[in-house]
């Protein structure tokens, strides 16, 4: 099951325009200024209903598979997020530890250590670069509108860390969350004591 939906999230991501709808159209002799217009809101119609014939079937996929419904559960979490997680993950019990799964995804920052000092630097991005980025995505939706323990815990670090820091923290906490309910069965708890708080690092 994870490798087939893995297979279907890359297929529809490597997607762009429909068929037809990659080359410009050829103009035909006598074509006019009004007749672009035609063909411009042609293709503006062609490529909005295929958006959204991709979109209801990434939201078909994920609400059908019972992992990434209940990975819907999260604020911020969409359809492509949970599919992205899901295929990106695949087998989670290969994480002893659930917090392991943000130095997968490339979410933990590098070390530089010297003598008895040691100097955080960037995060290492390794991993998979588009689960990265939708949790990211995700984590700024759920600080600006969930309420959970995560959002507050979220906010409080904003000071510290600013924008930046903090999104990759809750993105982090976000992946670690995912990963415990769907290891243990669970559904989405807002105010899941594995959301409190803990030492940040960005």
């Amino acid at each position: 099951m994870a490798s087939r939906l893995s297979r279907s999230v890359r297929d529809i991501n490597a997607q762009t325009l429909p068929p037809g709808l990659s080359e410009s159209p050829r103009p035909a002799v006598g074509w006019r200024p009004r007749g672009a217009r035609l063909v411009s809101l042609a293709l503006s119609a062609a490529t909005r209903a295929y958006v959204e014939a991709l979109d209801k079937r990434l939201s078909e996929m994920a609400s059908n598979d019972p992992i990434c419904h209940r990975f819907l559960e999260i604020p911020g979490v969409g359809p492509i997020t949970a599919l992205c997680f899901y295929s990106a993950i695949q087998d989670p019990l290969r994480f002893r530890r659930t917090s392991d799964v943000g130095a997968y995804l490339g979410l933990v920052p590098i070390l530089r250590q010297s003598g008895q000092s040691v100097t955080r630097l960037r995060i290492s991005k390794m991993g998979d670069s588009m689960t990265r980025t939708y949790l990211t995505t995700a984590a700024q939706h759920h600080l600006k509108h969930a309420n959970s323990a995560l959002s507050t815990w979220g906010a409080a670090l904003s000071e510290r860390l600013g924008k930046g820091g903090v999104h990759v923290a809750v993105a982090r906490k976000l992946a670690i969350t995912m990963l415990a309910i769907w290891k243990s069965g669970e559904c989405y708890n807002p105010y899941h004591g594995a959301e409190g708080p803990e030492r940040a690092v960005a």
